[in-house]
C-alpha cells in the first residue's frame, strides 16, 4: 500500500503580520497623494491583498531627533476613493488592521475661515475635531449632537513647537507674494461641502475659535477611537478656499495646488525633525516560527479520511482574534442594518469558533 505524504493536507500557519508602521498618511483626493509622494522618495506602491481592497504606498522618512540622533520612520500612504466620512473611516480601518501604525495623520486640503484670520494658502494644524454631522430633528430645525475628537498631545505639542523653513521648493507656484501662517484650533468635519457663509456663521456661533471645515475627519477619527490598538491621531491642512460662496471661482482654485503641496511639505518638515521616538524593531520570521514550534498543537479533521492536518493552538487563536478584531472595527463604523446584520453573525461565529479553542473573547 502506497503511503500517503500528509504533507499535501497540511495547514500552514500563517504567515508573520505586517511590521508595525510608524506613521499611517491619509490623503484622500488624488491632487493631495500626488503631492505627498512627490516628498516622499524612493517609495513603492505595495501589491494588492486577497484580505484587502485598498491602494497602498510605503516609504522611509529619514529623521533627525532633538539630540541630533539620526532615526528613519516606515510610512505608508493611504489614498481614498471618495470623500466624506464613510470612505473615510472604512478605508482607515482596513489600514490600521493591516499595518498597526503607532500614529494617523490625516493630510490634504481645508476650507479656512477667513473671519478668524485664516487665509489662502495657510497651515492649519487641529487641536480637535468637532463632528457636527449627528443631529436631532426637531419641530423647531434640527439639533446638531456633537461629536469631539481630541488629536494626539504629542503631535500637536510637536507641532507647537515646530520651526519649519521657507518652504519655497513647493512644485505649485504660491499666487500670491507671501508666506504661509499656520493655525492651531479647532476643525469642523461632516458630509458637507461647505460652500456658503450660513452654515460657517453658525458653525462659528458654537465655536468661535473655528479655524476650518472638511470632510474626512470625522471618519478617520472614529476609526482611529474605535480601533482595539488605538493609535494617535492627528490632522494638517492647507487652506484652498474660504468656505463661502466664492469657493468655486477660478481665482479661489487658482490657490488649490498650493494647497496640496504646503500641507505635504509641512507633515514631511515636522517628521524629518523627529517628533516621536524611535519605535520597536519589527518581528522578524524567526521569533514567528520559534512562537509557532512551541505552540500546542491542535488536530483538524480533513476530508475522506485522510491524515489530520496540525495547526498551532496558539496561531489559530490568534487568526481567529485578528478576524474578530477587524469585524468589530468595521461593524463601528457602518450605517446600514444589513451590513450591521451581517456582521453581527460574522462575530458571533468568531466568538463561538474561539470558545471551542478554549479562549472566553
Amino acid at each position: 500500500m502506497t503511503p500517503v505524504d500528509s504533507s499535501e493536507h497540511r495547514i500552514t500557519a500563517a504567515p508573520p503580520p505586517e511590521s508595525p508602521t510608524d506613521f499611517l498618511l491619509v490623503a484622500p483626493l488624488s491632487e493631495e497623494r500626488d503631492a505627498l509622494l512627490a516628498r516622499l522618495p524612493g517609495h513603492r506602491k505595495l501589491p494588492p491583498s486577497e484580505d484587502d481592497i485598498r491602494v497602498y504606498y510605503a516609504a522611509q522618512i529619514p529623521a533627525q531627533l532633538a539630540d541630533g540622533r539620526p532615526v528613519t520612520y516606515t510610512a505608508v500612504v493611504l489614498p481614498l476613493a471618495g470623500m466624506g466620512h464613510t470612505q473615510a473611516a472604512g478605508a482607515t480601518a482596513d489600514a490600521i488592521r493591516r499595518f498597526h501604525p503607532r500614529y494617523v495623520l490625516l493630510i490634504g486640503i481645508v476650507g479656512g475661515m477667513a473671519k478668524n484670520a485664516v487665509a489662502l494658502g495657510d497651515v492649519l494644524l487641529s487641536d480637535q475635531v468637532v463632528d457636527y454631522e449627528l443631529a436631532k430633528v426637531t419641530p423647531d430645525g434640527p439639533s446638531i449632537r456633537w461629536q469631539v475628537h481630541q488629536v494626539d498631545q504629542r503631535l500637536l505639542i510637536a507641532a507647537q513647537n515646530h520651526t519649519v523653513g521657507d518652504l519655497a521648493d513647493t512644485a505649485a507656484t504660491r499666487p500670491e507674494p507671501g508666506r504661509p501662517r499656520v493655525h492651531i484650533g479647532p476643525v469642523c468635519t461632516g458630509n458637507k461641502v461647505v460652500a456658503d457663509d450660513v452654515l460657517a456663521d453658525q458653525l462659528r456661533e458654537v465655536w468661535v475659535k473655528l479655524i476650518g471645515v472638511e470632510m474626512e475627519a470625522g471618519g478617520v477619527a472614529n476609526a482611529v477611537a474605535q480601533s482595539a490598538r488605538r493609535p494617535g491621531f492627528f490632522m494638517i491642512r492647507g487652506v484652498s478656499d474660504l468656505a463661502d460662496a466664492d469657493k468655486d471661482s477660478n481665482e479661489v482654485k487658482s490657490w488649490r495646488p498650493y494647497a496640496c503641496e504646503i500641507a505635504a511639505a509641512w507633515t514631511i518638515d515636522l517628521l524629518k525633525n523627529g517628533p516621536i521616538p524611535a519605535g520597536a524593531p519589527p518581528p522578524v520570521a524567526d521569533d514567528h516560527r520559534q512562537a509557532i514550534s512551541l505552540a500546542k498543537d491542535v488536530a483538524v479533521r480533513t476530508p475522506a479520511g485522510r491524515p489530520e492536518a496540525v495547526v498551532p493552538h496558539s496561531t489559530a487563536i490568534a487568526r481567529w482574534r485578528e478576524r474578530l478584531d477587524f469585524l468589530m472595527e468595521r461593524e463601528a463604523v457602518v450605517s446600514s442594518p444589513g451590513q450591521q446584520f451581517e456582521l453581527r453573525h460574522q462575530i458571533d461565529e468568531c466568538r463561538a469558533k474561539l470558545r471551542e479553542l478554549g479562549f472566553d473573547p
